[in-house]
């Protein structure tokens, strides 16, 4: 594996690399609990804005290597192909979401993470361990939910930075944000360019380089009522150079790819009681890829996955909180290939209890899927932390998780087994935090 990493020069000035902040009891994490806690018993890691610019980090995989137990591949720089193990699960057993909305593609499995702008990125909450019982299929190794920048207080703040490295690596972003107590808003463009290394020069001379150009759209307002709408639009384009098989293109080993990845959302929340908070929530990511050899069309890979949900959160009593909640998910594929079936549909309800008393925290969980295609399938969750002191907590926590098959696994009429059933896991774990 070949990297070069660029030397940048930009608004946030030099410093110094260190590790993450650490997960501290003060921070508010959603993607553990699917609510938002001063804690987890899971665990989990986060990276904010600050950490983001103070790190220097170029791309999002700069970022994952910091975490513990996670594994990251990179085949060849920016823009390269790059895959991501938790805890030793496969990069398809890892759920990963894009504020709230899951993303990757249905016929693979994977999430070309090496294309997803670090600049348009606000928060990134790393959870490790099993969360079928929250989130569905996928979840095994743990989940990954990016947030894209949004604006806050204090009116219109425009922001740029620029980063200039070797490999005549260029990059820039711009955008404005701001908001007031009830109203946030930002839009932000980013673009990339990177001529790349030599990855193979015994058989051809040449850089495999990559382009890239983003966009970012996010607002929300705060009625007077409670009732708070959001929504988020995220757009990234790519143009990726790389060296081919030559088994099965020898007359020239050059091969290009372009990509385009695009994510909606959109929230509403509000009490109809004040003990009973709902969320509804809906969502589209698409990824689309066609690859070409020698200038020329050779397969073209466009899938779409709808989303959509409600959450009910129950405050029942002091410290105490119960979540029912129900999922759709729609995947569709389309392109090139041929498959037995090019759509699926599943239908996902779910429960929690969280429970804190003094030193104790107590976590429950269980969801049935119910999918078109395989079936019915269950998962639960049990977790429990004890606060030895005020500065040392032990954990332990059980979950069963599974991974319904990929389009290409299952459909795919030249590689697909129709009988194939999903895959299922059984995890236990203790720590100290």
């Amino acid at each position: 594996t070949f990297f070069r990493a660029p030397v940048a020069f930009g608004l946030v000035g030099l410093s110094s690399l260190s590790l993450a902040n650490t997960l501290s009891l003060d921070d508010q994490v959603v993607t553990a609990t699917r609510t938002s806690q001063n804690s987890s018993i899971a665990a989990t890691s986060v990276f904010d804005r600050s950490d983001i610019e103070r790190l220097q980090a170029t791309s999002v995989d700069q970022l994952l290597r910091r975490v513990p137990g996670v594994n990251v591949v990179n085949t060849g720089g920016p823009g390269k192909n790059t895959t991501i193990s938790i805890r030793g699960a496969g990069s398809n057993q890892v759920l990963v979401m894009i504020d709230g909305v899951r993303i990757g593609s249905a016929t693979t499995g994977d999430t070309a993470l090496q294309n997803l702008p670090v600049e348009q990125i606000e928060r990134i909450e790393v959870v490790r361990g099993p969360r079928s019982s929250l989130y569905g299929s996928d979840a095994i190794g743990g989940v990954i939910q990016i947030f894209t920048r949004r604006g806050g207080d204090g009116g219109a703040q425009p922001y740029f930075s620029t980063t200039v490295g070797s490999a005549q690596h260029l990059a820039g972003t711009a955008g404005i944000s701001g908001g007031d107590e009830k109203a946030w808003y930002n839009l932000g463009v980013s673009s990339l360019k990177d001529e790349g290394i030599d990855a193979r020069p015994s058989r051809e001379v040449d850089h495999d380089g990559y382009r890239e150009l983003s966009a970012s759209l996010s607002g929300g307002y705060r009625f007077d009522n409670g009732l708070t709408l959001d929504g988020n639009i995220l757009q990234v384009d790519s143009h990726n150079d790389y060296d081919s098989d030559p088994r099965t293109n020898p007359a020239n080993a050059k091969a290009n790819a372009d990509n385009v990845t695009k994510v909606y959302g959109g929230r509403a929340r509000f009490s109809p009681l004040n003990f009973w908070d709902v969320t509804l929530q809906a969502g589209r990511s698409e990824d689309k890829t066609d690859t070409f050899n020698a200038n020329r069309f050779n397969t073209r890979i466009d899938t779409r996955r709808d989303s959509a949900g409600w959450q009910n959160d129950f405050h029942v009593a002091e410290g105490q909180l119960l979540t029912l909640g129900y999922d759709w998910l729609y995947d569709e594929v389309n392109g090139t290939g041929t498959f037995v079936e090019d759509s699926r549909e599943n239908h996902g309800v779910y429960a929690q209890y969280l429970a804190e008393r003094g030193r104790h925290e107590l976590q429950l969980s269980l969801r049935h899927d119910d999918n078109e295609e395989f079936g019915a399938h269950q998962t639960g969750g049990i977790g429990y932390g004890f606060a030895l002191t005020d500065h040392l907590r032990f954990t332990t926590s059980y979950g069963t998780a599974f991974k319904a098959p990929t389009f290409n696994q299952m459909y795919n009429t030249s590689v697909g087994n129709i009988d194939l059933a999903p895959e299922e896991s059984k995890s236990l774990e203790a720590g100290l935090q």
